[in-house]
C-alpha cells in the first residue's frame, strides 16, 4: 500500500513538472532525493555488505541510483505521452501500468542483481499471490500500476476540483492526460509551453468534421477488473498439503546448521557437518547444507571430503546436498581468461552415488563477481525414489517407494526467474547465506516468488548471521511451514508433495508460467490492452450504427469509424496530426499578416487565453 501511495504522488508531481522550464533540473533532485531515501532505508544492509563501511555505502548508493532511474524514466515517459491527447479512454488509463510492467521485466531479466531492491511488492499482494503460476511477478508489478493510476486519477480530479466532462461526445476528465484537468483541451503557456492546438481548435477549423462517438469513462472498469482479480484468493487454500494422504508423497527435509561451528579448519568444519548429517539421517531423507559450508583448497581436498559424503548418503540411504566453495579447475583455460577464481557449487549425493552437481548462475556484485566464476550451466533435474510409510489407500498394496523431482539454484540465483526446465519439479533445494536479516527476509521471499511461479515447494537453507530459512511455495502463501531467523540451529519437518497414482512419475503438470516464462507474461499484457480496445472498437462500430440509418447512413458509419481509427493511432504516435495542422496554420497565419497593413504590435503577454 505504501508503494502504491508514492507511486501515485510521483505520478502527480511528473505531470506538473513536466510542462515547466528547467524540467531537467527537477527529475534530478528528484532523482537524489529518491536515491538517497532508499540507500537510508537500507542504511544497516548496505554498510555491512562489504569488509569496507565506506565501500558498502557506496555501492548501495550506486545501486539506489540505478533502481530509482528506471521508475523515474517511466513517469516521464507516461506523463510525456499522455500530453498527446490519446483518443482512447482506455489506451490512456491501460498505458502506465503497462510501461511500469514491461520496464520491470526488463531491468529484473540485466540487472546483476535481479529484482533484488527493485519497486515490485513481495509482502501484502496475497489477494494477488495466485497470479504468480500465470504471469509471475509481473502481475503484481501490473496491479500496483493500475491502483496507482487509478488514485492518481481521483486525486487529480479532486485537488483540481474538477468533474468527468464529455467533450464533442469522447471521454473527458482525465487530470493526467488534460492539460489543465478541466475537461477541455485549451492551448496554454506554462513557463514557456509550446501552445498546442487544442480539440474545441480543431474541430471549429473543421466544422464539418464527423465527432466522435461518445466511449465510457475506463476508470469503473479498470476497478472492477482489480477487484475482480482478488476473488480467486478467497477460493485457494494458503494451507499446505497434508503429508500423508493418498494423494501425497511426505518428504522429511533438514537444514543442517550446526550450533557451533569451529573455524580452525576445513576438516573440523566438514566433520561438524557431517556430524550433524548422521544425526538427524533417521528423522529427514534429505538434508540440505547452506551455501559454502564448506571450503575446498584443492581438488584433493574436496575428493576425500565428498567421497565421505557418499559413504554417508549409501549407508544410512538419506540425500544430502552438500554445499561448497573451491578453487575452479577450469580458471586460466579456454574461455576463462581469469587465474586463480573460485566457484560456489552445490553436491546431491543419494544412495546410489550422485544424483547431480551444480553451481551458481548470479554472483553478488563485487563482492563475488571478482573472485568467483559464474557457471553458464542451466539447474539440473532429477528423479529420486523417496521410500514411504504405509498409508491407508483403495488398492491393497502399498508401492514402497514414490518419485519426487529435485532441481537446485544458490542464493541469489533466485532473485532472476528461474530458466524454463525441461520437466516440473516437486522441491527446489535452496542453499543461500545472507549477511542481514533485511536481505534474508527479501531473498526469503523472493525465493518463494519463484516456487510459486513454477508450482514448487522449496528447502531454503540460508546459513548467514541474518539468515532466514524455512519451506516455502507449493500453495502456501505467506504462511510458512517453518521460519528461522538466524542460526538457531539444525531444523527438521516433513512436507507433503503431490502425487498422482498410476503417473509413475511426479505428477503435477508445469504451470504456464514454468512452460512459457516471461513471454507469455507479455502475450497476457497485451492481450489485456487489446481487450479494451476491441471493445472500445465495438462501442464505437454500434454507437455509429445507431445514429445513422438507411445506406447513406451506413456510408457515414463507416466514414465516422475510420477517421476515429485514425485518429486514435495518429495520436498515439505522438500527435503528428495535430502537429502538422498547428504548423499548416501557422504558415497560413503567416502569409495573411504578409499581405495586411503593418499594424503595432500588441504588447506581449506571458500567457495566452485561447477561450471557448
Amino acid at each position: 500500500m505504501a508503494l502504491i501511495f508514492l507511486i501515485t504522488g510521483l505520478l502527480l508531481y511528473t505531470t506538473v513538472i513536466i510542462r515547466r522550464q528547467h524540467v531537467a533540473s527537477h527529475l534530478l533532485l528528484l532523482l537524489l532525493n529518491l536515491s538517497v531515501a532508499s540507500t537510508m532505508a537500507n542504511l544497516g544492509a548496505s554498510t555491512t555488505a562489504l569488509p569496507s563501511a565506506i565501500l558498502s555505502l557506496g555501492s548501495g548508493l550506486f545501486r539506489s541510483l540505478a533502481s530509482s532511474f528506471i521508475p523515474l524514466i517511466v513517469f516521464t515517459l507516461n506523463a510525456t505521452m499522455q500530453r498527446q491527447n490519446i483518443r482512447s479512454p482506455w489506451l490512456r488509463i491501460i498505458l502506465f501500468p503497462t510501461i511500469w510492467t514491461i520496464a520491470w521485466m526488463t531491468l529484473s531479466r540485466n540487472s546483476p542483481v535481479g529484482r533484488l531492491g527493485l519497486w515490485t511488492p513481495l509482502l501484502g499482494d496475497g489477494a494477488y499471490t495466485w497470479t504468480r503460476p500465470y504471469v509471475g511477478l509481473a502481475g503484481v508489478d501490473f496491479v500496483t500500476g493500475a491502483w496507482a493510476i487509478l488514485a492518481a486519477e481521483l486525486a487529480g480530479s479532486w485537488i483540481q476540483g474538477s468533474t468527468e466532462e464529455t467533450v464533442h461526445g469522447e471521454a473527458s476528465g482525465s487530470y493526467l492526460s488534460n492539460g489543465n484537468g478541466d475537461g477541455h483541451r485549451h492551448a496554454h503557456f506554462l513557463e514557456g509551453e509550446e501552445p498546442r492546438i487544442s480539440y474545441d481548435e480543431e474541430h471549429a477549423a473543421h466544422p464539418h468534421t464527423t465527432a466522435t462517438p461518445s466511449l465510457p469513462s475506463p476508470h469503473p472498469t479498470l476497478f472492477v477488473l482489480l477487484v475482480a482479480l482478488t476473488l480467486p484468493s478467497f477460493f485457494i487454500s494458503p494451507i499446505p498439503l497434508p503429508p500423508h494422504s493418498p494423494h501425497t508423497t511426505p518428504v522429511g527435509v533438514s537444514c543442517i546448521l550446526p550450533m557451533h561451528r569451529s573455524t580452525e579448519s576445513t576438516s573440523s568444519v566438514f566433520d561438524q557437518y557431517l556430524t550433524e548429517t548422521k544425526q538427524f539421517a533417521s528423522r529427514a531423507r534429505i538434508h540440505l547444507w547452506p551455501e559454502g559450508a564448506i571450503h575446498f583448497d584443492g581438488v584433493p581436498a574436496r575428493k576425500i571430503a565428498m567421497d565421505k559424503v557418499r559413504e554417508t548418503a549409501e549407508t544410512l540411504e538419506i540425500w544430502i546436498g552438500a554445499s561448497f566453495d573451491e578453487p575452479d579447475p577450469f580458471a586460466g583455460k579456454g574461455s576463462n581468461g581469469r587465474e586463480g577464481v573460485r566457484r560456489n557449487g552445490m553436491a546431491l549425493m543419494g544412495p546410489k552415488g550422485e544424483v547431480f552437481e551444480y553451481f551458481k548462475r548470479i554472483l553478488v556484485p563485487i563482492a563475488e563477481s571478482y573472485s568467483h566464476q559464474p557457471s553458464p550451466l542451466l539447474p539440473p533435474l532429477a528423479t529420486i525414489s523417496i521410500p514411504i510409510p504405509h498409508l491407508p489407500r483403495k488398492k491393497k498394496k502399498n508401492p514402497e517407494h514414490r518419485p519426487v523431482t529435485l532441481t537446485t539454484s544458490i542464493c541469489l540465483d533466485f532473485s532472476q526467474p528461474l530458466p524454463i526446465l525441461p520437466g516440473h519439479p516437486s522441491l527446489i533445494l535452496a542453499p543461500a547465506r545472507t549477511w542481514h536479516p533485511t536481505i534474508g527476509h527479501a531473498m526469503a521471499q523472493l525465493a518463494q516468488a519463484r516456487a510459486d511461479e513454477i508450482g514448487a515447494a522449496i528447502l531454503w537453507c540460508d546459513g548467514g548471521s541474518g539468515g532466514v530459512s524455512g519451506v516455502y511455495g507449493a500453495g502456501r502463501g505467506d504462511g510458512l511451514e517453518v521460519a528461522q531467523t538466524g542460526n538457531g540451529g539444525t531444523w527438521i519437518t516433513t512436507i507433503g508433495v503431490p502425487f498422482n497414482e498410476g503417473s509413475g512419475e511426479e505428477e503435477t503438470a508445469k504451470t504456464m508460467y514454468g512452460r512459457m516464462g516471461d513471454i507469455g507474461s507479455f502475450v497476457v499484457l497485451m492481450g489485456l490492452v487489446g481487450l479494451g480496445l476491441a471493445y472500445e472498437m465495438g462501442m464505437m462500430w454500434w454507437s455509429g450504427r445507431r445514429s445513422v440509418s438507411g445506406a447513406s447512413g451506413q456510408a457515414d458509419s463507416n466514414a465516422t469509424w475510420s477517421k476515429w481509427m485514425a485518429r486514435s493511432t495518429g495520436r498515439l504516435g505522438g500527435g503528428v496530426r495535430l502537429a502538422i495542422g498547428y504548423v499548416t496554420r501557422r504558415g497560413a497565419v503567416a502569409r495573411e499578416e504578409q499581405t495586411r497593413p503593418a499594424v503595432p504590435a500588441p504588447q506581449q503577454t506571458n500567457l495566452i487565453d485561447m477561450g471557448d
